[in-house]
């Protein structure tokens, strides 16, 4: 598997990294090395997802969060969101799709 040589960040996945607890913070650093390393180690849970994200993948960083990225090229990425699993069902597909659209018009 390629290592990944550059990943960009979003605004919206930096404003959240940030609110995060420093504890989260610890674990998404650590996650994001070994993300780095290889993106499909098994304890990432790494995956593509479906529907309106299908673009995106995402990746486990605890019980309650994770990091929805989108593959630029082989070794490059960009983390898109940052998000708490209760969310992620309607809350995430909404904002992402309201995102996409802002981005098409403009």
């Amino acid at each position: 598997m390629t290592k990944i040589a550059r990943i960009h960040y979003t605004p919206d996945f930096k404003k959240a990294y940030e609110k995060l607890p420093k504890n989260i913070q610890k674990i998404v650093n650590g996650k994001d090395a070994l993300f780095r390393k290889n993106p499909f180690y098994p304890n990432l849970r790494t995956h593509r997802l479906k529907g309106p994200l299908k673009n995106l993948w995402s990746f486990y960083i605890n019980r309650s969060y994770r990091i929805l990225f989108e593959f630029l090229n082989k070794d490059e990425i960009i983390f898109m969101m940052l998000v708490l699993m209760k969310f992620i069902n309607k809350k995430v597909e909404q904002d992402f799709f309201l995102t996409q659209q802002k981005k098409n018009k403009g």
